[in-house]
Order: C-alpha cells, then structure tokens, then sequence
C-alpha cells in the first residue's frame, strides 16, 4: 500500500518509515528535513495544502497517517489559536482533501481527551471531555476526521526512540538516572503507555484489517508515572533515584488529569490479538536498546 505519514521526523512517524518500508511505500512530510532508507521524505509546512495534493496524486497515496501536532500541553494553553490552527483546522482541510481524493485518514489522537475523573480505565463509548486546550483539540479533531466512516481515529500515549535529538519520555528517564539524577515523579498521574514499535505494528494491522472508527490503542492496564519510572530503573539497572511525589503539587499552565488510563478491550478483539502489559513493554525497549535499535533508526 501507498501511504503518506505527516509529522514524518516525530516519535511515530519515524518509526513508521523505518519499520513499515518493507511492507509498504511510505512518502513520509515533515518540515524537518530526515532521510530514511528505502523511504520518501518530503521537506514542507504541512499548511500547504496545494502541495500535498500533488504528493497524493504523484505516489498515489491510498492512506494518510496523521501525525503532526502542537503536542505541549502548556504551549497549546498559552496559545490556543495556534493550536486550534494546527490540532483542528489543519486536520479539517486534510480530511476534505482526501474524502475528494478518495483516500483513507489514520488520525494520532491522545489519551488528552479524557477528563480522568474516573477510576477505572477509561472506554471508547465514555463522553470525552477534556479540561485542557490541547485535549479539546485533539477531540474536535476526532469529531472532523470521524464525519468521514472510512476513517480511523487511535487514542494513544507512547514511548520508545525518537529520530530526533529530542527525547521521549522514556529517553529522558534512562538519561537522567544514567547520569544519576535525582527526579520527581508522579504516583497520582496514571497513563497506559505503548512501546512506539509496539504501536507501529498495531497500526499497520489495523490498516491491513481495513478498520474504520474510534479505538483507545495503548498497553494492557495502566501506570503511575511514578511506577513507570521505577520500572524503567529496574528493568535497565540504573542507579539515579526516583522521588514519588503529588501532582497536585506543580504548578502547570494547564490543567493536567490524574487518570488517562485506557481500556484497550476494543482494539484487541477486533484484531484478534493479544497486546503486551507495560511491564512486558519496558523489557522489550530494554531488548531493542542494547540491540542498537536507535542508532539503527539514525542510520548510525
């Protein structure tokens, strides 16, 4: 299949260019320039509509993963119009060019969207509502890309290896307590974070299967980010130590949730698979790690 990733030089899109080129043709968009092997990558604001036109029509593009977004929290609260611009109003005219164009959507959400008022895990068939501005946009976005029933919208939460020098999550983590660092982490913000690799291959399943709809796309239970950190530290044996302090005690631009738990019951039955615990995540992340899987995405 011909497909086009946006946000091509981020965490997901990275790693689908290197993981899905040889099952697919991936042209990937970014307006950062990257180059992986066997991929094509094209350097571009993504506003440019006239241009990704022309990009679906030349590789005749049958599915677009969108990826790109204004993702810090913070900064989507301090400038909401900004991230209205690119997290609603950018998905809106990439949506009608491919319905004209006949082409499927794959839209990145985010476990945002959740209000984490509740205590168990979260479902699709909840009323999101989120409390922060990047959520909200992230939700009207859902709501365009869902108008077309083609279409498949994943909200997820990942870790693993960024192309970039910009570190995840997880990146940051092994970093800091490498260096033996001391970091505070939260034990009342639980999330159900999914290897990145992990997450490509779930979606180019999904895509194979032809799915269409909303599916939470995460890891089986959820965490604190506290018990992340931890696991992370154990897994990895490193020495740096893990502070377990309150949410509630930092001050944020924007208003954070305490739970964005996910439920992935959906997804699983309707792929027919069984996805991995977190724990069982981290372990493979430890794998990939020491078999170079990072300088190996670096083309290193």
């Amino acid at each position: 299949m011909n497909i086009l990733v946006t946000g091509a030089a981020g965490l997901l899109g990275a790693n689908i260019l290197y993981l899905l080129r040889d099952s697919h043709n991936i042209v990937g968009m970014d307006r950062n320039p990257m180059a992986i092997s066997r991929t094509i990558t094209v350097v571009s604001q993504l506003q440019d509509m006239q241009l990704l036109g022309k990009i679906i029509d030349k590789y005749q593009i049958k599915t677009v993963i969108h990826c790109a977004a204004m993702t810090n929290v913070d900064e989507c609260e301090r400038h909401p119009q900004q991230a209205i611009l690119v997290n609603k109003d950018l998905v809106d005219q990439i949506v009608l060019l491919c319905a004209r164009k006949r082409v499927k959507v794959v839209f990145i959400s985010s476990d945002a969207v959740y209000n984490g008022e509740l205590t168990e895990l979260h479902k699709e068939t909840e009323v999101a509502t989120p409390v922060s501005v990047y959520g909200k946009t992230k939700l009207a976005a859902e709501n365009i890309v869902l108008s077309n029933r083609n279409n498949l919208v994943f909200r997820t939460n990942m870790y693993g290896f960024n192309y970039r020098e910009k570190e995840s999550f997880s990146e940051w983590i092994i970093k800091q307590l490498s260096q033996d660092a001391q970091l505070n982490m939260f034990y009342d913000c639980l999330f159900s974070p999914l290897l990145v690799n992990t997450l490509v291959d779930l979606i180019n399943q999904a895509i194979k299967k032809d799915l269409s709809g909303l599916y939470n796309l995460c890891a089986t239970g959820s965490i604190s980010k506290y018990q992340m950190g931890c696991m992370i530290k154990n897994v990895f044996s490193l020495r740096g130590i893990i502070n377990r302090v309150s949410m509630d005690d930092f001050c944020f631009f924007a208003p954070r949730t305490h739970n964005m738990g996910m439920d992935n019951s959906k997804i699983q039955k309707d792929l027919g698979v069984s996805i991995e615990t977190i724990e069982d995540g981290v372990r493979k992340y430890y794998e990939l790690c020491q078999e170079g899987y990072k300088n190996k995405l670096r083309n290193i």
